[in-house]
């Protein structure tokens, strides 16, 4: 809901809307801009994570093996474009995740 031509699209219809506002990894970012020129949603940021956790799991594995990839699935202080990751086996999973609220004027 960030996205400016969203929000003009909407013709007054979201005003007084509150919103989470990501602080994504700089890096990420920076990427994703230089790419397509404007600030990710949050699906896309989340979805990124998501294959880079998959994709980590698989190159520890070293095949496609649903029970290895299941094992080093399991990752401590994973630094995504939305923050931090831990996914345990003992189901202690954190998640640091810098985000502001907003408001749409």
């Amino acid at each position: 809901i960030a996205e400016q031509s969203e929000i003009a699209l909407a013709q007054g219809a979201l005003s007084g809307t509150l919103y989470i506002d990501h602080d994504y990894n700089p890096s990420f970012l920076a990427a994703f801009t230089r790419q397509y020129g404007g600030r990710p949603g949050i699906g896309v940021a989340n979805g990124h994570d998501a294959v880079a956790i998959i994709d980590y799991a698989l190159q520890q594995a070293g095949e496609i093996d649903h029970n290895q990839l299941n094992k080093y699935i399991r990752v401590k202080d994973f630094s995504g474009a939305l923050g931090t990751f831990s996914f345990m086996e003992d189901e202690h999973n954190t998640f640091s995740i810098k985000a502001t609220m907003r408001r749409i004027d």
